[in-house]
């Protein structure tokens, strides 16, 4: 599909018409060799990293949670919010 799409433009601007083609394939061809190492990894050994890991996810979206509501309807340099948000109310 990507190929079908971009090949005329690229021929008409007198570039190579496989450019998509082969950057696709090229990513495909990494993508196959880091499923193949990463199959070749001993999972039980990350067993101790399970809790930590869990702990950052959730202090990091504890955290995202908070930034997005000190942040949603303030203005940032010329730019404001069209509406701010309300807990108690609809959005807008």
């Amino acid at each position: 599909m990507i190929y079908s799409a971009t090949r005329q433009g690229l021929i008409n601007a007198g570039y190579n018409p496989h450019y998509y083609l082969e950057r696709q394939g090229f990513f495909v061809g990494i993508g196959i060799i880091v499923m193949y190492v990463v199959s070749l990894i001993d999972y039980r050994r990350l067993e101790i990293l399970t809790t930590p890991f869990y702990v950052c996810s959730l202090l990091g979206l504890v955290g995202v949670y908070f930034v997005g509501q000190t942040a949603l309807g303030h203005s940032a340099g010329t730019a404001s919010a069209y509406c701010r948000y309300n807990r108690a109310s609809s959005p807008c």
